[in-house]
């Protein structure tokens, strides 16, 4: 599923637009799914490699860098990598101040320390030696995912670089402590005369039918809904199965008939992940099954496993939202925001799977939006073992 980068000339007028916006400044970009909010921040940092600048490009989650970083590869010009937040701070805390960043818990960033520290260096005031040299402010940093960061970034972020872009979603915000995109521009400075935010709304994704799925989802953010595309799919389709494997066996199935298509396997957990993996090798052993972010190939097609939170900023032909009798409901925002971004995921086709008991919230889906299905049991011989 590599990235295909379109060509100026299969930009719309909104892209457009986005990609003739000052290089100079602090700009935030907003827009919903599909709206190409990652192709713009690639054709942004492709700007700046042909021009030789000193970038950097950051984005949320590993699966996320690994499938910048393959588009970054294919994509002539674009100069540096994609990376990770902690990844990037991690190195630049060995490199710079000999020692690991400043950590509030197991996985918090302490913001407030690291923007001390970063003062003091710029400034001469710390007695640190720094055998890689002193650290030479980027000229531009793209961050892409923006929403997915924590707010305090963005008082960092100006000391880090002289020119910022961010593209960011408020409707998808992983936590509900995340940047707000009132926040983002806030923190940045961002002159609202000039600098955004900008907004794009078009969907250039989803098919119709996906799309007003997703809306059914929507939280109510600043980014708001895309508009509809006109472009025309299947209903998304519901399947009512009596286990895990089946719903593995038709996915094995349907990965052996549509062998160039990229599939997405959306799962609830990592065990969910792991016992799913299984049951589609087993049925689809000629088929390349994937399962851990950090190595996936996103050029070779075949059906590849995430959790919601991993799925942020990915696409596929196909999307399996598996194991729904799995999840946690609740009525909150961050719920919904999270199955808004699941069922975004999709290009073509959507599946919906679970077992057992109805999931409530499809109740409360509009008739029309969904076409429901049962399978039956598979049968398995004795060596596959029961279900």
């Amino acid at each position: 599923m590599p990235l295909r980068i379109p060509a100026y000339s299969e930009l719309d007028r909104e892209q457009i637009e986005i990609l003739n916006i000052p290089l100079q400044g602090k700009h935030l970009v907003v827009g919903p799914p599909g709206s190409g909010k990652t192709v713009m921040a690639l054709h942004r940092a492709q700007m700046f490699g042909l021009a030789n600048v000193h970038n950097l490009f950051l984005t949320h989650g590993k699966a996320l860098s690994k499938y910048l970083e393959q588009a970054v590869y294919d994509t002539p010009g674009v100069g540096g990598g994609a990376f990770t937040m902690h990844a990037w701070l991690h190195d630049f805390y060995r490199k710079y101040f000999n020692r690991s960043f400043p950590h509030i818990g197991e996985w918090g960033v302490d913001w407030m320390q690291v923007l001390r520290d970063v003062d003091a260096m710029l400034k001469g005031k710390d007695k640190v030696f720094r055998p890689y040299g002193h650290f030479r402010p980027y000229d531009h940093l793209v961050i892409d995912e923006g929403q997915d960061f924590a707010k305090e970034l963005y008082l960092v972020a100006p000391s880090l670089a002289e020119h910022i872009t961010v593209f960011a979603d408020e409707n998808q915000r992983l936590w509900p402590d995340n940047a707000t995109i009132r926040e983002i521009s806030a923190h940045l400075g961002v002159d609202a005369s000039c600098c955004g935010p900008h907004f794009i709304h078009k969907n250039h994704r989803n098919t119709r039918q996906i799309a007003l799925l997703a809306a059914e989802f929507y939280a109510g953010a600043v980014s708001g809904i895309p508009e509809l595309p006109d472009r025309q799919g299947e209903t998304p389709a519901v399947f009512e199965t009596r286990a895990l494997g089946n719903q593995g066996r038709y996915i094995g199935n349907f990965a052996r008939t549509y062998t160039d298509a990229s599939i997405g396997v959306i799962c609830p957990d990592a065990e969910t992940v792991n016992e799913l993996a299984k049951w589609i090798r087993k049925f689809a052993p000629a088929t390349l099954v994937q399962s851990q972010p950090a190595q996936f190939d996103f050029r070779t097609p075949g059906v590849m496993l995430v959790t919601y939170q991993t799925a942020k900023g990915l696409e596929f032909d196909s999307v399996f939202l598996v194991a729904l009798d799995r999840l946690t409901y609740s009525e909150t925002v961050v719920w919904k925001m999270r199955l808004y971004v699941a069922i975004a995921r999709a290009r073509n086709s959507l599946y919906l799977m679970y077992s057992g008991d109805r999931p409530p919230f499809m109740d409360r889906i509009p008739s029309g939006l969904l076409d429901w299905h049962e399978l039956p049991a598979p049968q398995v011989n004795a060596s596959q073992g029961s279900q």
